[in-house]
């Protein structure tokens, strides 16, 4: 197919790709659970308390290669979000006016201080409502609940506030905004952003073009549209690293999640693994061996964050409003990554089940096997993707079908509308198995070369010219069929994007 005009293909989406009945009307129970526990012994005698380590070990393991420390859910959010939004008010005069509004900054002590008698009752809501609806939630201590009626808060409200939203304080949070088409550019005061650590704490790599941000000067004015969408980058900044107290820093020691289940502590990107992916649909002979799987943290942070922009937005706040739900977005769409929905996503669990039996009898290989043939996937879903989206392979053909995906509105009417008060995240997002979603692993082996997808010897990292493999290893059926199944769930980032707004707007 070499024609450029995508109308003609067939949608990446069916009509309908929400829960089905059977799921609704069963429902999921939202109530909160006591702390968990480690596993309990088998009845099964010595062997079985083998097997049950084992089965810690593999997925500790696992944890550890799937989620090296430049892997995101999406690398570039920011631009994402913004061909969500632009197209989108592009072909909505009602929501154009909402994002085309011009905001002008305010500094977080601005907007804590004009809160300070209302706040705090708002964040108490959103506690309860944690503690009352997330399995595996830790409550947050009362030593960093936000009080600023306390002197000790009071005297550095800024401080008080990020504590009591458990982030991690290296992270600055300076007036940005991403340009990548430089339009702000040529205005008074905007300036590149020269310094990857004016974004980023030292220790956070920088993955994506530092020269798509711009510095907003003094009493300029954004788009509400560019500043959610600069937000929506944010979380993958640091936010979410080295917040357990085993982290070794002073404020994960205070926040209250307990030690870090899965992963290296010394990893920032494996610290914040269970704040941007969710284990809320893994088989249950999985989740019975890993009980902290419990402790994952998506849901939770996109409620916080929607709920913060929604009071920014009623107590007259617009920057704040947008930066939150830009925050809160980044969550919801980390949940349209296939390999973020569950910690074992793709993997048969007959084949994790046997490849532990073999490792309780000291053998390892099939173990190790498993592991690289899971990282290799989930990496070339990622650069597969992020490749097409650079390349002029087919003339940009299979661009046009990732991009038309994103941006098309047909089925926004067919999903329910994101209440805040919900588990919408839980239950309407990160199912895929009540979906009709493409089988991703199956789209790997059918459309990459088998040694890359299915030989535990390859590693992925070893690719390096991604043009080439787009070129010469896969045929335009081959490229046309994975890019209709990645358009799938960037689809699945759009329709769920625009409903994250419309929950707050």
């Amino acid at each position: 197919m070499n024609e450029l005009d995508t109308r003609q293909l067939p949608s990446p989406l069916p009509q309908r790709f929400s829960l089905g009945e059977r799921v609704r009307e069963r429902g999921l129970k939202n109530t909160s659970s006591p702390q968990p526990s480690p596993p309990a012994k088998s009845a099964g005698g010595e062997g079985a308390n083998d097997t049950r380590t084992y089965m810690l070990r593999l997925f500790f393991f696992i944890s550890l290669i799937i989620f090296g420390p430049t892997i995101f859910a999406w690398e570039d959010h920011a631009k994402l979000t913004s061909l969500v939004l632009n197209a989108w008010r592009e072909s909505d005069k009602s929501i154009a006016s909402y994002l085309n509004q011009p905001v002008k900054p305010e500094s977080l002590l601005q907007f804590l201080q004009a809160t300070k008698t209302s706040l705090p009752a708002k964040l108490l809501e959103i506690e309860q409502w944690a503690q009352h609806n997330e399995q595996g939630y830790q409550a947050i201590p009362t030593t960093i609940l936000y009080q600023p009626s306390h002197a000790d808060c009071d005297s550095n409200l800024e401080l008080c506030f990020k504590k009591s939203l458990r982030i991690n304080l290296d992270v600055p949070l300076p007036f940005i905004i991403f340009d990548s088409l430089q339009h702000y550019l040529h205005r008074l005061g905007f300036i590149h952003v020269n310094d990857a650590h004016q974004l980023l704490p030292s220790y956070i790599p920088l993955t994506f073009n530092l020269s798509d941000f711009k510095l907003i000067p003094a009493n300029a004015k954004v788009s509400r549209a560019d500043v959610i969408a600069t937000a929506s980058m944010q979380p993958d900044f640091g936010l979410d690293t080295f917040l357990y107290e085993n982290s070794n820093t002073a404020f994960g020691r205070q926040y209250g999640f307990g030690l870090q289940p899965l992963g290296d502590v010394t990893l920032p990107f494996h610290s914040q693994m269970l704040f941007h992916m969710s284990a809320y649909h893994e088989d249950g002979r999985i989740a019975s061996f890993i009980p902290r799987l419990q402790e994952n943290y998506p849901e939770y942070r996109s409620f916080l964050y929607l709920n913060l922009s929604r009071f920014a937005a009623e107590t007259n706040h617009p920057y704040w409003a947008a930066v939150f739900l830009g925050w809160g977005l980044h969550y919801i769409q980390d949940m349209t990554q296939p390999y973020h929905t569950k910690i074992a996503y793709g993997l048969d669990v007959n084949v994790v089940l046997k490849a532990l039996q073999e490792t309780a009898r000291k053998n390892d290989l099939p173990f190790f096997e498993l592991q690289m043939l899971e990282v290799n996937r989930h990496v070339l879903l990622e650069r597969v993707t992020k490749a097409i989206i650079t390349t002029s392979v087919d003339r940009g053909l299979d661009k046009k079908i990732l991009v038309r995906g994103l941006v098309d509105r047909q089925v926004d009417a067919s999903i329910p509308p994101y209440r805040l008060d919900s588990l919408y995240l839980r239950e309407e997002i990160s199912n895929l198995d009540a979906m009709n979603a493409p089988d991703y692993s199956a789209i790997l082996q059918t459309t990459l070369p088998s040694r890359y997808v299915n030989s535990p010897e390859f590693s992925a990292e070893e690719i390096t010219d991604y043009d080439a493999l787009l070129s010469k290893e896969m045929t335009q059926t081959q490229r046309f069929q994975f890019s209709q199944a990645i358009a799938y769930s960037l689809a699945r980032y759009g329709v769920y994007t625009r409903a994250g707004v419309l929950a707050v707007r």
